[in-house]
């Protein structure tokens, strides 16, 4: 339990005391009363009953009923209100934690199994606080209560009562930790269906061009079956728990019911401690009952509050200071950097000079987009350091370091809101106009203007009412607004059609115009202007200069260069093509 309670904020943790004592309070108000029943009991068994004791008695009970549903409706609104504001605090915690990690860590988690753990497990963990604490300090402390009354009263009657209880413990506590082993396998199992349901719902249309949807269709019923067995199972080995748990504790009743027959018989027992033992016993078992169910449901709350620790420990990167004034210049001092044990990046060293356009060329897997991540730092080098002016990037702070860098991907992502509210994203007061001035330079208008609401206009998840050279051309306008002295491009005009990419290029030569950029080049022809190409090669720098010293010299660039060009000239032969 005490791993649960490090995801409650301070303030939580005092809503939280003062629900337990709330609880202990409802727990006097429910035990209270069977003093009151005792005294009527005792009163209707004497020689003369006064019967304005016994309604005064009744009448304490009834005030002290109304008092119970107050403090009561009380105390599961408060409960409920401090699960759900755990709820809010832990997915904020988690949001706010991958907002620190390394992009490694993101890239190694499965993205269904991140979802299950931000909806499904902080759910499960939420009713830990509106649910089971509630319960247990309720149950336990009533209990207690009234054990510590009956056995003033007759400790023989109360030790048969209670006598299955240390051995329904005993045998719950040992059921479930044998299930808890099943029950991580089942949410594991859960989250990974939950990731291969995201991924047949977004491949949906590559699977249905290629046939695949029944298909891949098949895989995922066979998980969903699989986790259908795992669940009765799982329900199997989880209602042995408490069921076992209920058989022992209610054996108490049929121990104290025969203690009582005896000691009654025997003239051992008063006639108003028989009827009180008879009517607390038929009311003391099911709390405990409702409990057991209860804690059946625990392991699922642990192992889900044990993931969510799972995320929150991870490893973040370092922060650094705020620095103004930054030169925006970019250097790479002798960085390596190393991903799942196989090196990316081999000692690479060069500088970036304000105002000026850097290259970056070569094969697939050389380590272009890696340079720019580390400059972004989504990753920190594994040796050597980052520069921006004068200062590592990892002295920086990431606000420090986001408020200098725009980034253009080949990935565009797209939020559910408003095309203006998607292109002014971390501008605090965006001027409309030159909202408007931006978007025609980045040739974004005349789609925009064709929309219902132009740019107020709702664009799907993803963006997924746009074309990709529409969401590209989004994206290039967010980064130009945001006018950073650092833009990293990679291969920003990659799904635009020539028009519109001759149209883009020339308003980036002059929007990005005394701004230090960097792009990687697929297409070695938009980058023949640039100040200086670095050519890269397995994670090494083989070639840097501008385009005509790198074409004359006849290495690694001249062939690429040349393999583009022989590239641009291929064509489709009829003479190649079979006729059915």
């Amino acid at each position: 339990m005490l791993n649960q309670m490090k995801v409650l904020t301070g303030k939580q943790n005092e809503g939280l005391a003062q629900n337990i004592l709330l609880g202990f309070i409802e727990a006097l108000l429910v035990g209270i009363p069977f003093v009151f029943v005792y005294l009527v009991i005792k009163e209707m068994f004497s020689a003369v009953p006064d019967f304005a004791y016994i309604w005064t008695c009744c009448g304490i009970m009834t005030l002290l009923f109304a008092v119970r549903v107050v403090v009561a409706r009380h105390v599961m609104v408060s409960n409920h209100g401090l699960g759900y504001d755990a709820g809010l605090d832990i997915r904020r915690n988690l949001a706010s934690k991958l907002k620190k990690v390394p992009m490694g860590y993101l890239l190694k988690v499965d993205p269904g199994r991140l979802n299950a753990t931000m909806l499904q497990d902080v759910t499960f963990t939420e009713q830990i606080y509106s649910h089971l604490f509630s319960q247990l300090i309720v149950t336990t402390s009533l209990v207690a209560l009234v054990v510590i009354g009956l056995t003033v009263e007759d400790w023989r009657l109360s030790v048969a009562m209670c006598i299955g209880l240390p051995l329904a413990i005993v045998v719950f506590i040992a059921l479930k930790k044998a299930g808890a082993l099943l029950s991580r396998k089942l949410l594991d199992k859960v989250a990974e269906m939950t990731g291969s349901l995201m991924e047949y719902i977004l491949s949906i249309k590559l699977l249905k061009a290629y046939n695949l949807a029944g298909k891949r269709f098949s895989k995922l019923d066979d998980q969903l079956k699989g986790i259908q067995r795992m669940s009765l199972k799982h329900e199997f080995l989880a209602g042995v728990a408490p069921l076992s748990f209920i058989t022992l504790v209610e054996l108490g009743f049929a121990t104290m019911l025969l203690t009582l027959v005896y000691l009654y018989v025997g003239g051992e027992l008063q006639p108003h401690v028989a009827v009180l033992f008879l009517i607390v016993s038929s009311r003391f078992f099911r709390p405990l009952v409702a409990l057991a169910m209860f804690l059946a449901e625990y392991s699922f709350m642990q192992q889900a509050a044990n993931r969510i620790e799972d995320v929150l420990s991870a490893p973040e990167l370092p922060e650094g200071q705020q620095v103004l004034d930054l030169e925006p210049s970019i250097e790479f001092d002798k960085v390596s950097f190393t991903y799942a044990d196989r090196p990316v990046l081999r000692s690479v060293s060069f500088r970036c000079e304000p105002g000026t356009l850097t290259a970056l060329v070569g094969p697939s897997g050389s380590g272009k987009t890696t340079i720019t991540s580390l400059i972004a730092r989504f990753w920190d080098a594994t040796e050597g350091q980052i520069l921006m002016g004068d200062t590592p990037i990892k002295n920086l702070t990431a606000e420090c370091l986001a408020d200098h860098i725009s980034l253009v991907f080949q990935d565009v992502y797209l939020f559910q809101d408003t095309i203006f509210n998607n292109l002014t994203l971390g501008i605090s007061d965006p001027d409309r106009e030159r909202v408007e001035m931006v978007c025609k330079a980045t040739c974004c208008w005349d789609f925009i203007c064709q929309l219902p609401d132009g740019l107020d206009t709702v664009i799907g998840e993803a963006g997924a009412s746009l074309s990709g050279g529409e969401k590209q051309r989004l994206s290039i306008a967010r980064a130009v607004l945001k006018d950073a002295p650092i833009v990293l491009l990679d291969e920003a005009t990659a799904s635009l059609d020539p028009e519109n990419e001759y149209e883009i290029q020339q308003a980036l030569s002059t929007l990005i115009e005394n701004k230090t950029v960097i792009i990687i080049a697929h297409r070695l022809g938009t980058i023949v202007h640039a100040d200086q190409i670095l050519v890269l090669e397995d994670g090494v720098i083989v070639e840097r200069g501008k385009h005509q010293t790198l074409y004359d010299s006849q290495g690694l660039y001249h062939s690429l260069w040349n393999a583009e060009r022989q590239a641009h000239g291929w064509k489709l032969n009829s003479a190649d093509v079979t006729t059915p």
